[in-house]
């Protein structure tokens, strides 16, 4: 204790080490923080791909005769258009499970992942061409036959003193059209 004490007496060199140390505390923060961000945006970028990949997927339930005319419809001619909207959405969901790894209640399988908690499906509509071209309510212009998506994935976060977990709202529309 004396060695501290004489070195802050001493009025040499006490408030630049005071200074030094605020300054390497706060670089220290700064560098903890950029990790994460980084890390963050690396996982939005895989869980975009993957939802990519989910919209993708509707295209198994098209209808076949219809799309030989250039038509894109999910529902039958003895549907209503929402039944086709809704198994889009049971294929999309089957697939956005086997992606990322969840449950079928967007739980997920592995507790030493990512993913903290149960993942949110926000919005999944389709834009079919009677409507389009439209302005969603996010602000998105759509122009052809797309897919959009919006999930909510809770993301352990890797430095604590941020918090647990952070939100990651991830938003993507995938056009249909491009894959004739």
């Amino acid at each position: 204790m004396s060695i501290l004490n004489r070195f802050f007496r001493d009025k040499k060199g006490g408030a630049n080490a005071i200074i030094g140390v605020v300054i390497l505390f706060l670089s220290m923060l700064f560098i903890m923080l950029l990790i994460e961000i980084g890390r963050l945006y690396v996982i939005a970028e895989s869980f975009k791909n993957d939802l990519d990949f989910a919209n993708a997927s509707v295209w198994a339930v098209v209808d076949q005769e219809r799309l030989a005319y250039r038509e894109i419809q999910f529902h039958k001619s003895s549907e209503t258009e929402a039944d086709g909207v809704v198994r889009a959405q049971n294929k999309f969901s089957e697939y956005l499970c086997e992606n990322m790894n969840l449950s079928p209640s967007f739980q997920p399988n592995n507790p030493d992942g990512v993913i903290a908690g149960p993942v949110t499906l926000e919005r999944f509509e389709v834009y079919l061409q009677p409507y389009l071209p439209l302005t969603n309510s996010e602000g998105i212009y759509i122009d052809k036959v797309s897919v959009y998506s919006k999930i909510t994935v809770p993301v352990k976060l890797l430095f604590k003193m941020f918090g647990d977990t952070y939100n990651l709202p991830i938003i993507r529309v995938t056009n249909l059209e491009d894959a004739f």
